[in-house]
């Protein structure tokens, strides 16, 4: 197994490539290296390892207490399905978070609270699949200013295909949708998530611009929650994430509003 460091700023990037079946016992020296050098947040980034044996499990969970007791932070970065299956198995990702790119784990990992991981608390996660608008983004600008400023991860797609194969490796709190994207795709991706035995009940809520609130409301009809208009209010977006989210953690049905398609233009 090859590695590389990079650090910037108070953070530092550990790339692994190749696997970790000739591995030295104990934690992963890499991370001793760059703890000693005064780094509070460690990415460990998989993107280039194939296989992830018992011997790297036990190094990573060896390195995530050297971690804590630095009163530092550790994340793992965009693992292929092989090392997230291997990850998840081990119970290794109850530990520590995993995140989709180098991007959001240096977005997140300052925020980490490893009580929280254990309990699976740290944050809602959402699904977001998205075409031409920004909806991470914006979400994310927007919870920022929310006075309760509540912490959710964000998982951006741009395809149904990879949006499917998501749920199948993770946790996924609310799917979140935009309208533009083909209503055939949309209602036969819905359909798929309903009726699969290994996802389960999870909300959806659209998110669409006045020019498309009929192909938002033809979503609902076949099986998506709510709507939220674009561009939204922080306020209004984290009250109809939670409500939507509530539902499902509290285990009361979700009973969606009678919806009125209303003209294109309109404004409330």
């Amino acid at each position: 197994m090859q590695a590389k460091v990079t650090r910037r700023e108070h953070y530092a990037i550990v790339s692994y490539v190749g696997d970790t079946i000739g591995l030295i016992p104990g934690p992963l020296p890499e991370v001793l290296g760059v703890l000693k050098t005064g780094a509070q947040e460690v990415i460990l980034d998989l993107s280039g390892l194939r296989f992830l044996n018992p011997n790297g499990i036990k190094a990573i969970r060896e390195s995530i207490e050297i971690v804590k007791k630095h009163e530092a932070s550790m994340g793992i970065s965009a693992p292929p399905p092989a090392v997230r299956r291997a990850i998840k198995m081990s119970g290794l990702g109850e530990e520590i978070p995993i995140y989709f790119s180098e991007r959001e784990a240096i977005s997140s990992l300052e925020l980490v609270d490893y009580e929280a991981v254990a309990r699976n608390e740290m944050s809602d996660r959402l699904l977001i699949c998205q075409k031409d608008l920004p909806l991470a983004g914006s979400l994310r600008q927007a919870l920022k200013h929310h006075p309760l400023k509540p912490h959710y991860r964000m998982i951006p797609v741009r395809d149904l295909k990879r949006a499917f194969q998501t749920l199948l490796e993770e946790k996924i709190d609310c799917i979140i949708i935009e309208s533009s994207l083909p209503l055939f795709q949309v209602t036969g991706f819905i359909e798929k998530v309903e009726t699969d035995e290994g996802i389960p009940a999870i909300p959806i809520l659209v998110v669409a611009t006045d020019d498309h609130l009929d192909e938002a409301d033809l979503m609902i009809r076949n099986g998506a929650h709510d709507i939220l208009r674009y561009p939204f209010q922080p306020i209004e977006a984290a009250v109809r994430l939670q409500t939507l989210i509530s539902h499902l953690k509290d285990h009361r049905p979700f009973v969606p509003a009678e919806r009125v398609v209303q003209p294109r233009g309109w404004r409330s």
